[in-house]
């Protein structure tokens, strides 16, 4: 038997249990070492969307694809359709692992897996107006056939309308992250999630796995395919993962940070995060860390360009 450790951190309090035992197919949860940290922002006003309370927005987060994000939230499907929640998938990539495969099966029959997993009809959705929808990957890019750019649009429009969702998305689509995520990796995804959306969310919950335990979970088949080549498992198998896992723990401590907006002191004796807009190539990257430190100690940011005469 094998333990699973559940630690949920809600606000300004602590709560921890420890849970022993397997899933519902038989196997070991401990095998990816899931670990929740939940972040909740108490009394977040709801935004009325044409007379409509905005849906509620649920994210699993990992270091890396194959952490067990998509498993998570399948999971926590199950678990809400067990208590009578109309739940409606909306897209889910199960990446041909053969325990994701058979939860998604359990939640929706066979005819959902023949489905491809970049298939999300938005208005198809809409019309359906289901309690919550599952969203997998909230940084991919959408085709170009569809009416938003990328899928983390997708998934603002459906909470205006009033539908939870639930998604997953990786560190390395962190817009604020990105420069650092380049410096690790090398290159950053085409689509990035705003933080400012992100920031919106109701409950983040982190998926955490060691680099040994998502090698061992490689090596029994549990994280690609079979047609999965060497290449896919490299970032698992490099100090790059390690490095990931620390950029986004220190991600979710900056958001656990964060207090209601009434214990916020007043604006006028907030810090200041004061940045330079040059205009150069690398403002960007520079603005981006100057967000970050604003965000860490709740300081306002200001943008400061200086314009010398004759220029």
């Amino acid at each position: 038997m094998c333990g699973l450790f559940r630690g949920h951190v809600h606000h300004a309090s602590t709560t921890q249990r420890v849970k022993v035992g397997e899933d519902r197919f038989g196997h070991c949860r401990k095998a990816y070492q899931h670990a929740e940290y939940a972040a909740r922002i108490p009394d977040r006003p709801q935004r009325q969307t044409g007379g409509m309370p905005r849906g509620r927005l649920r994210i699993y987060i990992a270091a890396a694809s194959g952490a067990g994000t998509t498993y998570a939230m399948l999971d926590e499907a199950l678990r809400r359709r067990s208590r009578g929640t109309d739940v409606m998938v909306g897209c889910v990539d199960t990446g041909g692992r053969p325990t994701t495969t058979a939860m998604l099966q359990e939640l929706v029959g066979d005819a959902a897996l023949a489905l491809p997993p970049e298939a999300l009809s938005v208005g198809g959705i809409r019309s359906r107006r289901p309690a919550v929808v599952l969203v997998d990957d909230l940084g991919a890019p959408n085709p170009q056939t569809s009416g938003n750019r990328a899928r983390w649009q997708d998934v603002d429009e459906l909470l205006e309308n009033g539908i939870d969702v639930i998604t997953t998305v990786t560190v390395q689509h962190i817009e604020s992250l990105a420069d650092t995520v380049r410096k690790i990796v090398g290159t950053v995804p085409p689509v990035l999630v705003p933080d400012s959306f992100l920031a919106r969310a109701d409950q983040i919950e982190l998926i955490d796995i060691s680099p040994e335990a998502i090698r061992r979970r490689i090596a029994h088949g549990n994280v690609f395919d079979r047609d999965a080549g060497p290449e896919d498992s490299e970032l698992f198998n490099s100090e790059a993962f390690a490095l990931l896992r620390i950029l986004l723990l220190q991600w979710m401590i900056d958001r656990l940070s964060v207090t209601s907006p009434a214990a916020l002191p007043q604006a006028d004796v907030r810090e200041r995060v004061v940045v330079g807009i040059s205009g150069a190539p690398s403002g960007d990257a520079v603005v981006r860390r100057a967000a970050r430190l604003a965000q860490r100690s709740r300081a306002a940011l200001v943008g400061v360009h200086v314009h010398r005469p004759g220029e």
